[in-house]
């Protein structure tokens, strides 16, 4: 396990939150905007968590694991959605 997990990176990010229509917030937005993404799919996919701002902004945590060659599209991809 060791061995192959040295073939991966995890990579945290912090994105925006986004709201559903309802006007909740909706984690699961976040996630269809990483799986647009060929690069940020993650090996099962996405874990997203909330971040508890001082402001109280509305922010969430996406960690994401890919394969070391991967990893510059990934960071690109990540900032291109918004992360």
């Amino acid at each position: 396990a060791y061995l192959r997990g040295q073939e991966n990176y995890m990579v945290v990010a912090n994105m925006r939150g986004r709201r559903s229509p309802s006007g909740d917030d909706d984690p699961e937005a976040i996630a269809q905007a990483l799986f647009a993404q060929p690069d940020l799919g993650g090996l099962q996919g996405p874990t997203i968590a909330p971040v508890f701002t001082r402001a109280g902004e509305l922010w969430h945590s996406v960690t994401i694991v890919v394969h070391k060659d991967r990893l510059i599209p990934a960071v690109k991809a990540l900032r291109a959605v918004g992360a």
